[in-house]
């Protein structure tokens, strides 16, 4: 048996034992019933016999509830139900002070909504017995009239009378709980059967919408690495940028801020998208891009423009999945530069003006530029860019987003350390070729470098 077939079989046990549970609660009303039936004269029954039924049903009624409140406990549970249901309506039926009949039949029936043929087959095997005892045990006191000759069976006769003709109701009842066994149990199976190849085609639809996902990080990280031959550290610098972003976003949402909108799909792809917060760069003349030295008011001016041409060429993305990941990707590109006080740049915008997404990946961003070498400055240390950060709380960064930065110094050490090991020579390959390009067609910048 599968373990899809395990489960939706142990699913159905579980709901006929509560149905069980419900009937044997339901049978302790009989004796009560039989109680004030013999109080108003309905039935000759003695209070002691009442009073025993009664006691019984408690037992096997509460022992049920016990048994089905244990997750453990199920298939005993479904075994003492019916079997315990059956010694009770037996012994019922051998007093004789209730009369018996379509009691009898009653448990192969029940037995097969358990959908198990072995169980059905048991359960009527243990019932007829059962009930041959009975019959048994009754005879001495039960008779029946000959009709032809009227004159009185006598305890075997009537033994064989009844044994005969519950027999053949006995062989019809298990005919019908069989079928119905084997006709619930054959549809369960088909089902499983449908489950499970559902489950397979969804397991293939998963693992290719993972292939497609980690595709398009893919090509877009390729994006922002063929960024990094027009400027030379961008393509570091979009990898660290990407890393802190994520790291921070989950900080802030850990700290209580932003729960509801900083989901973990909205981190994915807030991850990914900041891949692509400088494509804007891919514009700026590469004299600019790569300067040695300060820039000018002028090529300062320029360098402002990359946000709207980040904006530019992210709303010009192909939709991917929902749309959602290209609206991040264009608020990445276009505010990553405004600031909370709202001195920043494209837009001048102030305090939840900015898009989240903005006020986040400008964190981001500033940690690693300040983390990271660059053509006119060495590295700062982590203490000193947690200070920075400190300094800039409510001015450049959201106060919140502030915290989460210092709040992560730690692990930023950590990842900051990693990138440097790590990235030593292709920073050193890179810089030695950028120091010959620019004493080859710029000797005067060469000589600040």
């Amino acid at each position: 048996m599968s373990t899809e077939e395990e489960r939706l079989f142990g699913e159905n046990i579980v709901s006929v034992n509560k149905l069980m549970e419900r009937l044997l609660c339901a049978s302790n009303l009989i004796p009560i019933l039989v109680i004030l039936g013999r109080a108003f004269g309905i039935f000759v029954v003695d209070y002691d016999f009442c009073l025993i039924l009664l006691g019984l049903t408690v037992v096997l009624s509460v022992t049920e509830v016990l048994l089905n409140r244990n997750e453990c406990c199920q298939y005993v549970s479904m075994y003492f139900g019916l079997i315990g249901s059956i010694i009770l309506i037996n012994w019922v039926a051998s007093t004789g002070k209730i009369l018996i009949f379509i009691s009898y039949g009653f448990f192969p029936i029940m037995a097969s909504l358990y959908y198990r043929k072995d169980l059905t087959n048991c359960i009527t095997v243990i019932s007829y017995i059962s009930m041959v005892v009975s019959l048994w045990v009754r005879r001495d006191f039960s008779f029946t009239l000959n009709p032809y000759t009227m004159e009185l069976y006598s305890p075997d006769v009537w033994f064989f009378i009844h044994v005969g003709g519950f027999t053949i109701e006995y062989i019809f009842t298990w005919l019908i709980a069989i079928t119905v066994t084997s006709r619930a149990s054959r549809t369960l199976k088909n089902l499983v059967e449908i489950s499970d190849e559902r489950s397979r085609l969804l397991d293939v639809l998963r693992t290719k919408n993972r292939e497609l996902k980690a595709t398009q990080d893919q090509i877009i990280a390729f994006i922002a690495e063929c960024l990094g031959s027009h400027d030379m550290f961008t393509g570091l610098h979009v990898r660290h940028t990407s890393r802190y972003a994520e790291l921070i976003a989950r900080q802030i949402r850990d700290m209580g801020f932003y729960a509801e909108e900083l989901s973990d799909d909205f981190i994915d792809n807030f991850k990914t998208a900041a891949y692509l917060h400088d494509i804007g760069k891919i514009h700026i003349p590469e004299g600019i891009l790569n300067k040695p030295g300060r820039f000018s008011e002028l090529e300062f001016e320029v360098m402002r423009t990359h946000p709207y041409e980040g904006k530019r060429l992210c709303e010009a993305l192909p939709k991917i999945g929902d749309g959602k990941f290209n609206s991040i990707a264009v608020d990445a590109a276009y505010y990553h530069h405004e600031k909370w006080d709202g001195s920043g740049y494209p837009q001048g915008l102030s305090g939840e003006e900015i898009p989240l997404t903005g006020r986040i990946l400008a964190a981001a961003d500033v940690l690693d530029a300040l983390l990271s070498r660059r053509l006119y400055k060495e590295a700062m240390s982590v203490d000193d860019a947690m200070e920075m950060f400190r300094n800039s709380r409510g001015t450049h960064f959201e106060p919140c987003i502030a915290d989460a930065v210092i709040a992560c110094r730690d692990e930023i050490e950590e990842i900051d350390r990693e990138f440097k090991v790590r990235e030593a020579q292709e920073e050193s390959e890179q810089i030695e070729w950028w120091r010959e390009y620019h004493a080859r067609f710029n000797p005067y910048e060469s000589e600040n470098f």
